[in-house]
């Protein structure tokens, strides 16, 4: 049977895959590029063949948890979601189709161009703001940890004492993103470096450090990427479209290399029990391609067989309007299976399986469909958006910090990933920056 189901699945993400090459542009690696390399690690044809590759991760084997039931519905919601985005991606067509002689207008709130000095003085200000609630203290803490003087732990400094902060946690991969790539686009416009460059660098690297850093592996390696896709961007802008492919291996791997690296120095205090290499090998792999495929099917083991579908409680902010009682799917499933719970530092975690996993919770099967077609016409609408800019600067920007920001619909629900991680808070943004050309 399961086989059956794996083979049906395998079918129609090639069915999928097709439709994304036809809505695709031959010329550019655009939005839905980014979207459907990050969706394919996690639930890509490897997806469809859980009960070969989830065993062989022993210590993260979620799919051995699960009943035979929620196995089958497994391959059903990636079914459905493979259909629902294909069939996003192909109402998001014809509508480019239907509107392709209109043009889009946006007011010029912030200068396009090279000359950004409304950029940079809103930068300060939103720096000064994160001081003013004692970011300082929090890399302070950050830098002594590193030369071993600290008296917090490793889960201390990233859960309470950055992950307290509301402000850095919901701007960390939205507005911070959004001025941290336009700061840095233009550093790589030209060969020479010159002033307005080099404050430019500098306080992008400000940003950074004192609006987005974190004690986790994310955060450094969002923003190390980011500007490496955006220097690729500009430059493949410059020359062709080959320099981009080239070099996207080259960020791949320098991504590979930093998350390795990252691994090694989070859990280096137990590798004298563990084979170091195995385990890292073996960790990357599994966050890379399986972890949150993985975790959907505790998703379906809860939903509804044990707790209610979610509905609308699974929205923090509609929840909060209409006086309902708050439900965090993620963390409901960890808690239930896994047995952990929320009251100390050491055991706050969660399980994240995407937009597909929150879907379900909240509306079953239904919800997965419907939510896949919403995701697919955003990402398309997306995708046209960042072929209209007019300077290779800020296309540059919006390209990789808006692909980058996809990644989140394979590990988080599609309203965190549109506002706090920015996949729709950073079009906005750069929406009221400039005009787009028609």
């Amino acid at each position: 049977m399961q086989l059956m189901l794996s083979l049906l699945v395998f079918v129609l993400y090639f069915l999928l895959l097709l439709v994304y090459l036809i809505s695709r542009k031959k010329s550019h690696f655009t939005v839905i590029d980014y979207f459907f390399l990050f969706f394919s690690l996690q639930f890509g044809p490897h997806a469809a063949f859980p009960y070969f590759f989830f065993p062989m991760f022993e210590n993260n084997n979620l799919w051995a948890y699960s009943s035979e039931e929620s196995k089958n519905m497994y391959f059903i919601c990636l079914a459905l979601g493979y259909i629902g985005i294909a069939v996003g991606f192909i109402i998001g067509n014809i509508i480019n189709l239907r509107s392709k002689n209109q043009t889009v207008q946006a007011p010029n709130f912030f200068p396009s161009g090279y000359k950004n000095s409304r950029v940079i003085l809103f930068s300060i200000l939103y720096i000064l703001v994160f001081v003013y609630f004692g970011t300082t203290q929090t890399l302070l803490n950050f830098f002594n940890y590193l030369i071993s003087n600290s008296p917090y732990t490793y889960n201390e400094l990233r859960y309470i004492l950055t992950e307290s902060s509301k402000l850095t946690g919901f701007t960390r991969f939205s507005i911070t993103v959004f001025l941290f790539s336009v700061l840095v686009s233009t550093f790589f416009i030209k060969k020479e470096m010159g002033v307005k460059k080099s404050i430019n660098m500098i306080i992008a690297l400000a940003v950074f450090f004192l609006c987005a850093l974190q004690m986790s592996k994310l955060g450094t390696i969002y923003y190390a990427l980011l500007t490496l896709l955006i220097a690729i961007h500009v430059k493949s802008s410059i020359y062709d479209y080959n320099f981009f492919k080239s070099n996207l291996i080259l960020a791949l791997s320098v991504t590979i290399i930093t998350i390795s690296a990252m691994i090694y120095f989070q859990y280096s205090s137990i590798f004298h029990s563990v084979d170091k290499y195995s385990f890292i090998f073996s960790l990357l792999a599994y966050r890379v391609f399986f972890s949150n495929s993985d975790g959907l099917v505790l998703f379906l083991d809860l939903y509804p067989r044990i707790n209610d579908y979610t509905y609308f409680n699974n929205v923090g902010l509609i929840a909060t309007i209409f006086d309902l009682k708050f439900e965090e799917s993620s963390t409901e499933v960890a808690k239930h299976f896994l047995g952990l719970s929320f009251d100390s530092v050491d055991s706050v975690t969660s399980i994240q399986s995407g937009y597909v996993a929150f879907s379900y919770a909240s509306f079953g099967l239904l919800g997965v469909f419907f939510m896949s077609i919403i995701v697919g016409w955003i990402i398309v609408f997306l995708t046209r958006i960042s072929l209209r800019f007019n300077n290779i600067m800020d296309k540059s920007a919006f390209t990789a910090s808006v692909g980058l920001s996809t990644y989140f619909l394979s590990s988080s629900p599609l309203h965190t990933a549109l506002l706090s991680q920015g996949l729709a808070l950073i079009p906005i943004l750069f929406y009221f920056k400039h005009k787009l050309k028609s």
